[in-house]
């Protein structure tokens, strides 16, 4: 539900809905598809029209309540296979949240939080890390949920680990392309306000504790 302003020669509010759609019929104004723009572009759009029909005039656009609808959480959280209602401004960690969290399953194997993979209604999909997003704050990590997503925790399949001055020390998920930055941040960096001096990178004989 959205709201136009129009104030000068003659004030008016004119309330509107958008409908299941996404058309949205504006009084006086005119008929606007808005489904798959962001708010910023759906104002623009109306705001612009709705000058044409009365210029040197006032006027603002404002949103007063927010659609719902249905994304899907699967996997390896404690309510695999479930269906939320959220509205657009919940984010792949929430639904992760309303799902139950994340689960290690029977096994107790790690859940892969840096790798949440989210499929899209349209067939396509994006890859997210959680695990980054809560150490360093990325918000790219962790975007908002689409309507239709459906968002698929799986289980980690390798790791590193790191230990001495950090933070948080132990194993975290492995994906391609890592450094020994991206390692140090997901173990909320080096511990004390010490500088790093040196890091040592083992790699052992796979099957072996040779390195």
């Amino acid at each position: 539900v959205m709201q136009l302003y129009i104030w000068g020669e003659s004030d008016q509010d004119i309330p509107f809905e958008v409908n299941p759609e996404g058309g949205a019929l504006v009084p006086t104004i005119g008929t606007f598809e808005i489904a798959g723009r962001s708010l910023t572009e759906a104002k623009q759009v109306i705001i612009e029209a709705a000058r044409e029909k009365y210029p040197n005039v006032d006027i603002s656009l404002t949103l007063q309540s927010m659609r719902f609808f249905t994304a899907y959480v699967t996997g390896a959280v404690f309510q695999s296979e479930s269906a939320h209602v959220i509205s657009p401004v919940t984010r792949v960690s929430d639904i992760i949240d309303l799902a139950g969290g994340f689960h290690g399953g029977q096994t107790k194997q790690p859940t892969a939080r840096r790798s949440v993979r989210i499929l899209h209604e349209d067939g396509t999909f994006d890859e997210v890390d959680i695990s980054m997003f809560l150490s360093t704050g990325d918000i790219e990590q962790n975007p908002y949920v689409r309507m239709g997503d459906v968002i698929h925790v799986g289980f980690r399949i390798h790791q590193v680990f790191a230990y001495g001055s950090v933070n948080a020390e132990g194993a975290q998920e492995y994906r391609a392309g890592d450094t020994i930055g991206d390692l140090l941040r997901l173990a909320q960096g080096v511990e004390g306000s010490a500088p790093l001096a040196h890091a040592e990178l083992w790699r052992f004989v796979a099957g072996t504790d040779s390195i």
